[in-house]
């Protein structure tokens, strides 16, 4: 090993072909912990990373090498809050679509608090994960809570049961700084209300910033990437309508702005 040999571990002794399909489930885990995936002279693939114990093979569930459970969790939950009219239960649907297309078994997502009325406040939720999703329950310890509207934060309720270490990811012109939150979690932040309102995304007088938000939230999570959004807004949109949703979100993703936990 020529990255790291002393804290190498043995990944995924399988033609590459077969490594990129598998491994795409666990891109977010290799950028967010700084490891390091090498291709030795034999073939096999190898992931090293100072947190790893010398030399340790990680194991093989129903015909899938995994990366060892310490670097995983069984799923991901998001919860989305907005304003009726703001499209954040179709920003819940369209996250769960794009990460189904990028590698994920199990996804949902789902209304939280009854049907969507315009301009009152509302709630969504998305789920995901490498294996099927088998809870149908509220989200209440979110690894990620999306806010469309900034002026929701002054609810307690909004960043309630947010895990130590997620992200906080909110459409305002603020810097992260600015929101003056005290929390065990990271903050993100992006105008994506005035990017949709250059690029006349305003329904019946409401400016809908659900696409746009979905910038932020890849750039800020990384649990998706943005050819598997891409591909959603393609598929659930028509093609009049793809080109202006894909620049907002491009947009919103540029001018993220993030402060992470020290």
């Amino acid at each position: 090993m020529s990255v790291c040999p002393e804290y190498s571990a043995e990944l995924i002794p399988r033609p590459a072909s077969k490594i990129v399909t598998d491994f795409a489930l666990w891109r977010h885990i290799i950028l967010e912990r700084d490891l390091y995936l090498t291709r030795a002279a034999n073939g096999r693939y190898n992931i090293a990373s100072r947190l790893w114990s010398k030399k340790r093979r990680s194991p093989e569930i129903d015909g899938i090498t995994r990366i060892p459970s310490v670097y995983m969790q069984d799923y991901y939950e998001i919860r989305w809050h907005g304003r009726g009219g703001q499209g954040a239960i179709t920003a819940a649907k369209i996250l769960a679509q794009a990460a189904y297309l990028e590698g994920y078994r199990g996804v949902t997502a789902a209304p939280s608090f009854g049907a969507e009325r315009r301009g009152a406040p509302v709630s969504a939720s998305t789920r995901i994960s490498p294996q099927t999703v088998m809870v149908v329950s509220q989200v209440e310890k979110p690894d990620v809570v999306v806010v469309l509207d900034h002026t929701l934060l002054k609810y307690d309720e909004v960043t309630s049961g947010l895990v130590k270490g997620g992200w906080l990811i909110v459409n305002s012109w603020h810097h992260p700084k600015e929101l003056d939150f005290r929390g065990e979690f990271n903050i993100a932040t992006a105008d994506a209300t005035k990017v949709c309102s250059g690029l006349g995304l305003i329904v019946a007088g409401i400016t809908v910033v659900n696409t746009a938000i979905l910038g932020a939230f890849v750039r800020a999570t990384k649990l998706v990437g943005m050819a598997s959004v891409e591909k959603a807004i393609k598929e659930r949109f028509s093609k009049s309508k793809v080109d202006i949703n894909l620049a907002a979100i491009t947009q919103t993703y540029e001018i993220t702005e993030l402060e992470k936990i020290r």
